[in-house]
């Protein structure tokens, strides 16, 4: 699918006549390569399209993220009873698996958040409240500069 696409642009580049210097005809003669406002319109209207999807995809992850989250059985006063048993102890064991469990579909949740407050910033220009600051003291500092980096990457 994307060979044919990269095809596809391939044959339209060697079949409009041009040597493939549009950039740079652009920058010294002022040539826009025949791009007109309505093209550009359209690219921007796509552009937006395509963020609004992403924010909504962006936002079923997290929801997604926060339902498994919530699953466990093993949470809350119950995680820190069985974290607080000898090392022996077999619930001892299954707190600690699930713990780390449920810290990483947290990063994940909150990256998610985090992401998609971006691209929200970005199709409003105004700036929005991060993941990380929303949650308040109970998010450590690793993970808020793991989501951090994260948001930065995507």
């Amino acid at each position: 699918d994307m060979e044919a696409f990269l095809n596809q642009c391939d044959e339209e580049q060697a079949g409009d006549g041009n040597d493939g210097n549009d950039g740079f005809d652009m920058m010294m003669y002022g040539d826009d390569g025949g791009m007109n406002d309505s093209e550009e319109e359209g690219d921007q209207e796509d552009e937006e399209k395509m963020l609004e999807s992403e924010c909504k995809a962006l936002q079923e992850v997290s929801s997604a993220l926060g339902e498994a989250r919530q699953r466990y059985s093993l949470k809350d006063e119950k995680l820190q009873d069985a974290l607080q048993k000898t090392d022996n102890s077999p619930e001892h064991f299954a707190a600690v698996l699930v713990q780390s469990e449920r810290r990483t579909i947290q990063l994940y949740q909150l990256a998610s958040e985090e992401i998609h407050g971006r691209l929200k910033s970005m199709m409003t220009g105004r700036s929005t409240v991060g993941a990380c600051d929303k949650k308040g003291d109970s998010i450590d500092d690793i993970l808020v500069k793991q989501i951090d980096e994260l948001g930065s990457a995507y």
